[in-house]
């Protein structure tokens, strides 16, 4: 029997969309490795801001020490770097293999350095791209002599296999870390869920031929302020737009949107509502291409709602799910957007409807196998013990 270790900085109940997916994937581990235990390896922080779907599996839960949750940047960059430690040394003394997701930051670091010191496979889940998101993030400078240090201690030491949010992601690692690994695409935030009967009460006392769109989900580092407030502006009268949000950036956005008509604010949107919206807008600054992919469009289109998308063309999100939207640039014209807005009628919000839920299949199958290889390279491994 081996031990496999599935870490994250957060793990249910804590309110964070990061523990909701490990959590789902402990879940998908666990079926194929029925013979094996499954450790979860977290931190005792809790997640100040978001939600969770509350579900918990009977899955052995082991939790180091948190330090900071505040507004200090400083410290808490330094509370992330002391966290990660912690966890990947935990990790690496309980398990036989050890599945890594990012967060804290740089955990991947300390990861990388435990594989290699312990000569233990590790599995690595890129939901953010560290330590290009520092520099990204403007937190450090790519020629500060700590960016340049985390840089090579990742390129240095980096996983034994690789999951990627997109092609895109896996070609920005290549270029800029250096190196290969096998690898599969895995998207995070694929949901399938059933619409609930009533209508939300969001949705209430509206026309019927009324379109909504939702943001539901993070506004933080990687999500343009500036964008979403231009966009929340300009609704014309027959289109309603309604955020769930949390983040940075969530309340800033309330105070740009407050005398804006047709905005809507909800503190969360349970998933069996998700389906009453009939698009999902999605937003990643230029400077965040490849470093990170957002979540949120991957629900909406499993759950088979079209999406706009204000972002770079080249993102993996454009390019998985192009096909099932609308595109804006972050700098959009307001002649852009009334033109997208002249686009969005029933007829052509059923056709993108068609597309992402065959798109939504592909998303399916495409876990599906990632899951396989997963599993293939686990087993690789139980035969050279």
């Amino acid at each position: 029997m081996m031990k496999i270790a599935i870490v994250n900085r957060y793990f249910p109940p804590s309110k964070a969309s990061t523990g909701d997916l490990a959590r789902e994937f402990a879940e998908k581990m666990g079926r194929l490795f029925p013979q094996d235990q499954l450790i979860i390896i977290a931190t005792d922080a809790e997640y100040k801001g978001g939600w969770s779907d509350g579900k918990i599996i009977p899955t052995e839960v082991l939790r180091t020490s948190s330090y900071y949750d505040g507004s200090s940047q400083v410290l808490r960059f330094v509370s992330g770097l002391i966290e990660g430690r912690q966890l990947a040394k935990k990790a690496f003394q309980e398990a036989d293999v050890v599945l890594s997701m990012t967060n804290p930051p740089l955990v991947n670091l300390w990861m990388g350095r435990e594989a290699n010191r312990t000569n233990k496979p590790l599995i690595e889940w890129t939901l953010d791209l560290y330590p290009l998101a520092l520099h990204t993030s403007n937190n450090l400078s790519s020629q500060h002599p700590l960016y340049r240090w985390f840089k090579s201690q990742v390129e240095s030491y980096p996983p034994d296999y690789h999951l990627f949010l997109g092609e895109g992601q896996r070609q920005k690692v290549q270029e800029t870390l250096g190196y290969s690994r096998p690898y599969s695409i895995y998207p995070c935030g694929y949901k399938k869920v059933e619409a609930s009967s009533e209508r939300p009460s969001w949705k209430q006392e509206y026309g019927q031929d009324d379109i909504w769109i939702g943001y539901v989900g993070n506004i933080g580092e990687a999500h343009s302020l500036d964008a979403l407030a231009r966009f929340g502006r300009m609704l014309p009268s027959h289109i309603h737009l309604v955020f769930s949000s949390y983040g940075a950036k969530s309340l800033m956005l309330k105070q740009e949107l407050k005398k804006s008509p047709n905005i809507h604010w909800a503190e969360a949107i349970p998933d069996t509502e998700l389906p009453h919206l009939d698009l999902q807008l999605v937003s990643l600054l230029p400077s965040w291409t490849h470093v990170s992919v957002p979540s949120k469009a991957v629900s909406s289109i499993s759950m088979g709602i079209p999406i706009i998308f204000i972002g770079e063309k080249e993102s993996d999100t454009w390019q998985m799910f192009g096909d099932a939207g609308w595109h804006l640039q972050e700098d959009f014209s307001p002649q852009a957007l009334e033109a997208l807005f002249g686009e969005l009628t029933p007829k052509e919000i059923q056709k993108k409807q068609k597309q992402a839920s065959h798109l939504s299949k592909s998303i399916e199958n495409q876990i599906e196998g990632s899951i396989t290889q997963v599993k293939t390279f686990i087993e690789g491994y139980r035969k050279t013990l």
